[in-house]
């Protein structure tokens, strides 16, 4: 578990782009591209870490991380909100819903990395 990472977001090129980074790096990656995937994909993959955007059509991310955050089989598992909003209420938001890291696009993929090390369960 300790170097699975899912990685959440519309953005097929991003997610491409992160995976092969994150592969690179070692890590086991899956994705979904919606808010409304996220507690059933954690389920079955249980990542270590959680890459999370927040615009994301139906359900986004903020409500995943309230989905998160209630369930009580994946609640614990760190989420790294990576996003377009740059406002801080929207930053307050992600870290009150229970968000370890609120890092914005584009982001250099070694703070990335740096911040999915950071947060990984010893």
């Amino acid at each position: 578990m300790a170097n699975k990472v899912l990685v959440v977001d519309d953005e097929v090129d991003l997610v491409g782009n992160l995976t092969f980074f994150l592969e690179s790096e070692g890590f086991q990656v899956q994705s979904c591209h919606s808010g409304r995937e996220v507690i059933q994909k954690t389920l079955s993959f249980r990542p270590a870490v959680i890459v999370l955007d927040v615009m994301m059509p139906g359900v986004d991310g903020f409500e995943a991380l309230r989905r998160l955050k209630a369930d009580d089989e994946v609640k614990d598992i760190p989420v790294i909100m990576l996003t377009a909003m740059t406002h801080k209420a929207s930053e307050l938001t992600g870290r009150g819903l229970g968000a370890e890291t609120y890092l914005t696009k584009p982001v250099a993929y070694p703070v990335l990395l740096q911040e999915i090390k950071r947060v990984l369960p010893a």
